[in-house]
């Protein structure tokens, strides 16, 4: 029952995360109130890999964190999707890294999503 409801899950997660628009749902919520929070967000650029570090503390079992990409800081597109809802007092370090090469200069931001579809960004950095 358990592998059914996450696999539903992911693929209304994939469908909203593979507009290359940001999506703006009705059910998207501005408001901070019970979302986790996040720390020690840090991105760090060497001469072949990005890499994205953050620790988040008070997690729901429903959030996952899409790492989204964008060239001109407006048009976003997935590149990766991490589970969440580790429920650790001390907080639960998540990491994306990816292949770099060039001089291009990209935005990435880290956004929440809840399997209810509301979702908000919670860091965004240029590199």
């Amino acid at each position: 029952m358990k592998t059914t409801v996450l696999t539903a899950f992911l693929s209304l997660l994939l469908f909203y995360c593979s507009d290359t628009q940001a999506r703006v749902l009705p059910s998207s919520v501005v408001s901070t109130d019970n979302w986790p929070l996040i720390s020690s967000w840090h991105c760090t650029r060497t001469n072949t890999h990005l890499q994205l570090q953050w620790t988040a503390t008070s997690e729901a079992a429903d959030v996952v964190y899409v790492v989204e990409k964008s060239a001109n800081g407006k048009d976003f597109t997935t590149a990766a999707v991490l589970l969440g809802g580790f429920s650790i007092p001390m907080g639960y370090s998540y990491q994306f890294k990816e292949k770099y090469s060039g001089n291009a200069s990209y935005t990435y931001r880290i956004k929440q999503v809840r399997s209810d579809g509301t979702w908000r960004i919670a860091g965004e950095q240029t590199l």
